[in-house]
Formats: C-alpha cells, sequence, structure tokens
C-alpha cells in the first residue's frame, strides 16, 4: 500500500509525493492529514471517502486495473487552491 501525507496549513495544501506508484490489481492508496480534505478522482476510478479516523482525516483508493495508466486526482480543501497530483498504475 502506498501512503500519501497531505498537509492544509499556511492557506496551501501539499503532498509528500507528487506522484505515487501502484501495483495494479492489488495496492491501494491512503490519503492522510491533519486537517480536512477531499479526493477527486479525475480518471472515472471512483473516489475515496475522506472521513475523520483518531483525529486525522484519512481515506483509501484502488485497488487499480491492470493497463489503467496514471490517474490524476484532486487535492481539495475549503477555500483552498485545488492540487493535482499522480497516480501511475504498474502492471
Amino acid at each position: 500500500m502506498a501512503d500519501v501525507k497531505i498537509s492544509v496549513k499556511d492557506g496551501r495544501i501539499s503532498v509528500d509525493k507528487n506522484k505515487v506508484t501502484v501495483a495494479a490489481e492489488t495496492e491501494k492508496v491512503t490519503f492522510k492529514s491533519d486537517g480536512e480534505f477531499g479526493i477527486v478522482m479525475r480518471s472515472g476510478h471512483p473516489s475515496p471517502v475522506i472521513s475523520p479516523k483518531g483525529g486525522k482525516w484519512e481515506g483509501v483508493v484502488g485497488p487499480f486495473k491492470t493497463g489503467s495508466g496514471t490517474h490524476k486526482y484532486d487535492v481539495t480543501s475549503p477555500g483552498l487552491a485545488t492540487l493535482d497530483p499522480d497516480i501511475e498504475v504498474l502492471p
């Protein structure tokens, strides 16, 4: 499983990995942050439900189908500019 840490502070959103790589059919991506955020998959893949867990916000997406390539997604947070990193799916 790949982890992406999201930071929501000082009026902006950032991620610790601008592109994360996962194996097709098996691996998922976990998103975690101290602040409220959302993930919108732009590739047609279902977007994860983000919810508070133990004082942090968290959501999981995947696994992805073989041959699905790179998935763009948006990281959102109320009142802040959207960030658009990638998930690369390897066979």
